[in-house]
């Protein structure tokens, strides 16, 4: 055994790294801590072996590793340079790649290529390091966006992201925003949040700088990490703990110019989605936890995305998601058709508390081949010592062929007790009846789509005349609202006069952009106040303003995989634009010549090599942004799957049979799937009109 390698020996401590001995004299390599030395030793005849000897061997491994790259007369940037590590398939189950099994399975594809050609790598469950190429991905997307929104006078500053529970406290988030705000406690027990968003934060800014409308208005973003405890992370980047997010505030003295900077912020987006190439719908959405009166997404259609979006097909071009979308069955549209009002609105009625029970049983047992009963509870986000509000028993009544959308039950519910709420389901009528013979200070609420009310349901929920006025302390609630979710094929509901009624198509989307228009929903409750012209305080309005950059990166690697399982990223955000691929004839290829012709014609490719890598590289749209494969004895096969992992949008090969029978050199455009045989002369020249191409294109989105 190696009990000692220097005068002094060496102690456990100073070892980073041991690999174990094995009888076949393979090498232990260890690190000195102290000294940074590599000292390289077989376990047996470690005393006898000379100076001679290791200087040979150190000799030999220094040709073999000069034999398998190339020599450049300048420095380039080089495939065997970058940090690009492949995961092989093969490798998943093994020890060299421990829990990767877990990480992938059931997972999409986008995460699985993004994890096995090197891009990212899981360090806990939804927490990603971004490799060295990933990086330079997220770097360009960063700069996009940075210059679309300073094009409109957004102003970058830096957040930070551990926040008191004070400035939470103040809005109520600090209660409201439920197990997904991660939360934690300093050595003196003060209470933080890290932050999911920083409209607090920001607003808290903003109160202790801007006074006067005279610096009016203000867009401020800041592009950094959040954090979500979400319940379960999946498919990689699109739903993590931790992700990498562009936020952006904006404050003014009125509504009309709030509603200005949002239309002006949506056009900022469009001109980023756009400058990617991206299919995306602009939808209308939901608030949720944010707030506010409007809000629009940014959806990219995909078939693995978690949200489903819906589409008006006549020229109004209504867009929306599921959970704020309006659409009617088409029998219930032909019979409601000359009163869809009634079917939109939203209507509160009461029944005797006492007469729920039996209610629900005669349309369980006379009904059940038309509607469907579910059965869930609420109770308020914040409670109120002594009070019962927001706490009740939620019965729901859809058509049979009908589900209901949580987050429209969940707006209901809270427009009717007045207070946010949680809903849970607890099941089915059937099920869940005895819900009702519990003792309890809730309520009875009813919620009933619009669509599954006809003349049998009204005549068992109602009095003779369709509704019962009576409001007492033994009164149970019936509210009649849209709750169903849109179905392909629905008629279109929305309210835009114009709207030809057509169908709706319905299709799955990634969010990777939301808007908010915010009003005084922050600005109020922390009594911000600036002066305006007249020397009068008043409250500012606020607008607010995401996009996902990690979940973009992803996205991004969704949409552009290529059928041999690769990739082709845009030419504005790969890593590289161009990879130049010299394939080395083996010796076998070339037997026929004498060993100095042998020689000179690989040189001939590597030299020319190096010579298009440069000229190209000189080129205003790939200067550095080209890559030069300089592996020499890799298979041409090999090298070509690395290309597609690398995903470049151009690349020019160097073959034994096109360049050297014909002084020919291959130009794979990648992006429209074309390859072609030129001189080299007429290479630059392509890949000038690309460069041109490139400037004309990314100057229509102002970028």
């Amino acid at each position: 055994m190696l009990k000692r390698l220097v005068s002094g020996g060496i102690n456990n401590n100073q070892f980073v790294k041991r690999k174990v001995l094995s009888e076949k004299k393979n090498p232990i390599i260890i690190y000195n801590n102290n000294k940074y030395n590599l000292f390289k030793a077989f376990h047996t005849n470690i005393s006898n072996k000379t100076n001679e000897e290791t200087t040979t061997n150190n000799n030999a491994e220094k040709e073999t590793i000069d034999n398998s790259f190339m020599k450049t007369k300048k420095p380039v940037n080089r495939f065997s340079s970058q940090l690009f590590p492949l995961i092989k398939k093969s490798m998943v189950s093994s020890e060299s790649a421990p829990g990767l099994a877990d990480e992938l399975q059931g997972t999409i594809e986008s995460h699985a290529f993004l994890t096995y050609s090197g891009y990212i790598k899981q360090i806990s469950s939804g927490v990603f390091t971004y490799l060295p190429v990933a990086n330079r991905i997220m770097e360009k997307l960063i700069k996009i966006i940075d210059k679309s929104l300073q094009n409109i006078n957004c102003q970058k500053l830096t957040m930070p992201s551990l926040l008191p529970k004070e400035m939470w406290e103040e809005t109520g988030r600090w209660t409201t925003s439920g197990p997904e705000l991660v939360k934690l406690r300093d050595r003196k027990n003060r209470e933080y949040c890290l932050a999911p968003t920083h409209e607090e934060c920001i607003s808290t800014i903003f109160k202790s700088t801007v006074f006067s409308y005279k610096n009016l208005p203000v867009r401020l973003y800041q592009i950094g990490t959040k954090y979500r405890d979400e319940a379960r992370p999946r498919y990689g980047l699109l739903r993590a703990k931790e992700f990498v997010m562009k936020d952006l505030y904006s404050f003014d003295n009125s509504k009309e110019a709030t509603l200005k900077t949002y239309f002006e912020v949506v056009e900022a987006y469009k001109a980023i989605f756009d400058s990617l190439n991206l299919n995306y719908a602009m939808v209308e959405a939901d608030s949720g936890n944010i707030g506010g009166e409007l809000s629009h997404e940014f959806q990219v259609v995909s078939e693995v995305g978690e949200d489903h979006i819906c589409h008006c097909n006549c020229e109004v071009k209504y867009c929306a998601n599921v959970e704020k979308g309006v659409g009617f069955p088409s029998t219930i549209y032909e019979a409601n058709k000359d009163s869809l009002d009634k079917l939109t609105k939203v209507e509160t009625m009461n029944i005797d508390d006492n007469s729920v029970g039996e209610k629900l049983d005669l349309i369980f047992n006379q009904l059940n081949d038309k509607v469907q009963i579910f059965v869930a509870a609420t109770k308020p986000k914040k409670h109120v010592l002594r009070s019962t509000v927001g706490y009740s028993k939620i019965f729901i009544i859809v058509r049979k062929e009908d589900s209901f959308n949580e987050v429209k039950l969940n707006n209901i519910l809270e427009r009717v007790s007045g207070v946010d709420v949680e809903v849970t389901l607890l099941g089915n009528w059937e099920n869940q009846k005895q819900i009702l013979g519990t003792k309890s200070v809730t309520s009875n609420i009813l919620v009933v789509d619009s669509s599954a009310i006809d003349n049998d349901l009204s005549s068992i929920l109602f009095d003779e005349s369709g509704m019962n006025t009576t409001n007492t302390p033994n009164s149970a609630k019936v509210v009649k609202a849209m709750i169903r979710n849109v179905s392909n094929g629905d008629i279109c509901g929305h309210s835009n006069p114009n709207c030809k009624r057509s169908e709706l198509s319905c299709k799955k989307g990634i969010e990777v952009g939301h808007v908010f228009y915010l009003g005084q929903k922050y600005s109020e409750p922390m009594n911000i106040k600036i002066m305006d012209e007249k020397s009068k305080k008043i409250i500012p309005y606020m607008g607010c303003y995401g996009i996902g950059v990690s979940r973009l990166f992803q996205v991004l690697a969704e949409v552009n995989r290529t059928k041999e399982g690769g990739i082709t990223w845009p030419m504005a955000v790969a890593p590289f634009r161009a990879v130049i691929v010299p394939l080395i004839p083996n010796a076998s290829m070339l037997a026929h010549l004498p060993q100095e012709e042998q020689e000179a014609k690989k040189n001939l490719i590597m030299e020319t090599s190096e010579e298009i890598y440069h000229k190209i590289n000189s080129i205003e749209a790939f200067r550095n942004e080209v890559l030069l494969d300089d592996r020499i004895k890799e298979r041409a096969f090999s090298k070509m799957l690395d290309l597609g992992r690398v995903g470049t949008p151009y690349a020019v090969e160097l073959n034994a049979k096109t360049f050297l029978e014909n002084g020919l050199v291959t130009v794979h455009d990648r992006v429209s799937g074309t390859v072609q045989e030129m001189s080299v002369e007429d290479c630059y020249k392509f890949f000038k009109i690309a460069s041109d191409n490139y400037f004309e294109r990314m100057s229509k989105f102002n970028l």
